[in-house]
Order: structure tokens, then C-alpha cells, then sequence
């Protein structure tokens, strides 16, 4: 006979863990923003956006709130007001469903620390519920309490040859699962649009000033990290960190829309790192962005040093699979701009005060993760598009960018 505490227990894991997977679903269906909670520096993004979060094309939330739901229905099932037949189907079905959560906890944690290297707490406690779950259902199932249980009334026989076939389906259904991750890459929308307020630029010149959020960001192109001309017609700005793998992609699509649209585009490099060392906003630094106050000042430093080497140095940082070390950083600087001038650079408060005005910047900007594309007659574009070609169409479009000549 079932432990009424134990499958109280069961019913509560499973209704909050399908009720997570059913809010991570409806946040992958609306694409607006990140789950409550994952501001700065959280690993929300990465995660929720990753093609580890689909399967076959559609978000793994989805197979997820399905599971549970069907564990939770499975419960009602196992009392003794059931027939015998009914209780020992259901333990069946529920035996195979804790077998395949299990086996699935442990691949997305393993995905997580491993191979996306960032934490999403909200998946992260889906996992844990779901793990718990599974060792109470399987404790609780008739297999799991042996004989002690055998002459307890209401007991139901199984045998161990009974739960085979659950089991070999709860890890064939993952299976299926973790093939579609492979098989068909999940693309999620990754790109949010915001509000931006009045912007306006007064032309070009030596003082040229723009302006976003209704005059509150005033950034002054000639005295900026620039790539790109600072009498370029459009001027834009970028908020991004080193060591962040989705402004690494968007950084190199910017490129090709500058590259495409020559003489045209100018990107101002506000350096926004998501490491409380430099940045209070940031409550707890991962381990991903552990190095981006030493590249944000660095980069910032070299164009201090010595401008005309800045895009080099900034396309350097980028052209790595993983954040680059700050020595091995520091030595490209020094290389490109002189030991002495990177030092004297390094020491002038301008840097400090370029990275405190990134971070005022995003924090005007409301937006829950980075990067952030920001411009005149542009809404802020924030997160990374799925394409250059994406990112083209909506710069093209907003800013009326002429075609280039075939």
C-alpha cells in the first residue's frame, strides 16, 4: 500500500515541476524577455537560448510539462480504491516516466555545467524536483519497497521482471528526445526589441553628440571606443562583454553589415561586463565572465593608447572559441600599442568612468541580458539575432540603409 505522505509528496514534486515547465514554455511561446528573476549575469539566457533547449524543433519544456502532467494524472491511479490490474499499469507507466525525468535531469544538468557553462536557476531547480520526484516514486513503487511491504494490507505484487520494460522505455523515450536535439537544431527567437525613447544626433564634426533615451545617454563619437568612421551617417552602440558567446556571434554579424555597408555604419564599443569586480549591479559573478573586467579595461585602454589599433585588438578578443587570458591579453595590447602607453592608459580614470557609463547605459536600456544594439531611429535590439542576415534585414530596414551597388 502507497505511504499517503509519500504520495502526497509525489503529487507536489510533479504539479511544481510541470508548473515550472509550463511557465519556461510559455516564456519560449511569447518571446518576451527571460523568466522573472534573470537579470544581470544569470545564465538564463544562455541556456533558455541554446539549442540544448529544443528538441525537434520545439522548446524541451513542452515534453516536460507533458511528463509531469502525466505523472501527476499516473498518482491517482495507485491507491487501493483502484483494481489491481489499473495500480499495477500505472506504477508501470510511473516507474518508465521517473526513470526517463531522472535520466533527463542528469543530461540537462550535465549540459549546464559542461558544455553550455552557464546555470538557468529555473531549469536547475525543474531538474531537481524532477530528481526528487523520481527517487520518490521509485521508492515508493511496490519494486522499490520489497519484501518489508510483501504481508502490509493493500500490498500489490510485482515482480522485478515487471518493471523491465518500464524502464528500458523511460530511457528509450529520452533517447528519442536527445536525438532531436541533434537532429534538428533548435532555433529559438533570441532577439527582443525595446522601447528607446527620443534619440537625436547633430551631424557630424569634432563635437558631434548622440543621444539616446530622451537625451539621458549622451555619448560623443570622436571620444569613444569607435569602429568605423565617427562622421559615419549611422552611428551605432553596442553593449556587450568579452566574454559573452552570444555578443561574440553578434559582434561578427555587426562586422558584415559594416563591411556590406561601407562609410556608412560606425560602432561605438561600450564594454558592459557582467562581473561584480568592476560591476556592482552584478550580484554573483559565473565563471564564464570571471575575466571581463581585465579584457573591458584592457580593450578600453588600447584605444586610449592607441586608437588606429583598436579594431584589430577588438576583433582579436572575439576570434576565440573561449575568453581570452588577461595575460595573454595584456601582452596583444602592449604589443599593438607600446608597454609604457598601455600602462599610462590603463591608469587614466577615463577607462573606469567608459565602463561605469556602459553600465548606466544598460541599466537605462531595461533590458535582462546582453548584447545591446542601440541607435538613432533604431528600437534597441537586444540578445543575438539567428542570423547576419537577420540582423542586416532589421538595420537595413529601420535605418534606411542603401543596397550596395552589384
Amino acid at each position: 500500500m502507497t505511504n499517503r505522505l509519500t504520495l502526497s509528496m509525489m503529487r507536489v514534486l510533479s504539479a511544481t515541476a510541470g508548473g515550472i515547465s509550463f511557465y519556461l514554455l510559455f516564456v519560449a511561446l511569447a518571446r518576451s524577455g527571460m523568466p522573472a528573476g534573470c537579470g544581470k549575469g544569470s545564465g538564463c539566457a544562455e541556456v533558455l537560448t541554446s539549442r540544448w533547449a529544443g528538441s525537434f524543433g520545439l522548446p524541451v519544456s513542452l515534453a516536460a510539462a507533458i511528463v509531469y502532467l502525466t505523472s501527476l494524472a499516473g498518482t491517482f491511479y495507485v491507491t487501493n480504491r483502484r483494481s489491481p490490474a489499473l495500480r499495477r499499469t500505472a506504477w508501470r507507466l510511473l516507474i518508465a516516466l521517473a526513470v526517463m525525468i531522472a535520466a533527463a535531469a542528469l543530461w540537462f544538468i550535465f549540459l549546464q555545467i559542461f558544455v553550455i557553462k552557464a546555470i538557468c536557476p529555473w531549469c536547475m531547480t525543474d531538474h531537481i524536483l524532477g530528481l526528487m520526484f523520481s527517487i520518490a516514486t521509485l521508492w515508493a513503487s511496490p519494486l522499490g519497497r520489497g519484501e518489508r511491504a510483501a504481508h502490509a494490507p493493500g500490498f500489490l505484487s510485482m515482480k522485478r521482471s515487471d518493471v523491465i520494460v518500464p524502464i528500458v522505455g523511460g530511457f528509450a523515450a529520452l533517447s528519442v528526445l536527445i536525438a532531436g536535439q541533434f537532429i534538428v537544431e533548435y532555433k529559438p527567437s533570441k532577439v527582443e526589441r525595446l522601447a528607446s525613447g527620443a534619440n537625436a544626433d547633430n551631424g557630424a564634426g569634432p563635437n558631434r553628440t548622440v543621444q539616446l533615451f530622451d537625451g539621458r545617454l549622451q555619448l560623443l563619437p570622436h571620444q569613444q571606443a569607435i569602429l568605423g568612421s565617427p562622421d559615419a551617417p549611422h552611428v551605432l552602440v553596442a553593449l556587450f562583454d568579452y566574454c559573452c558567446p552570444h555578443c561574440q556571434t553578434t559582434h561578427g554579424y555587426l562586422l558584415d553589415v559594416m563591411k556590406r555597408h561601407p562609410n556608412e555604419i560606425a560602432l561605438i564599443a561600450m564594454p558592459m561586463p557582467m562581473d561584480n569586480s568592476c560591476n556592482p549591479t552584478v550580484d554573483e559573478t559565473e565563471p564564464r565572465f570571471k575575466h571581463s573586467c581585465e579584457l573591458a579595461h584592457l580593450a578600453l585602454a588600447l584605444w586610449k593608447a592607441k586608437p588606429e589599433a583598436f579594431a584589430e585588438f577588438d576583433r582579436w578578443l572575439f576570434d576565440s572559441d573561449m575568453p581570452r587570458e588577461p595575460d595573454a591579453a595584456r601582452l596583444k595590447a602592449a604589443n599593438l600599442a607600446g608597454a609604457a602607453a598601455l600602462d599610462q592608459a590603463l591608469a587614466d580614470r577615463w577607462v573606469d568612468q567608459q565602463i561605469a557609463l556602459s553600465i548606466q547605459a544598460y541599466g537605462m536600456s531595461k533590458a535582462e541580458r546582453i548584447p545591446v544594439i542601440m541607435g538613432v531611429g533604431l528600437s534597441p535590439i537586444v540578445g543575438e539575432p539567428q542570423s547576419a542576415a537577420e540582423l542586416m534585414k532589421l538595420l537595413e530596414d529601420e535605418l534606411r540603409l542603401q543596397a550596395p551597388a552589384p
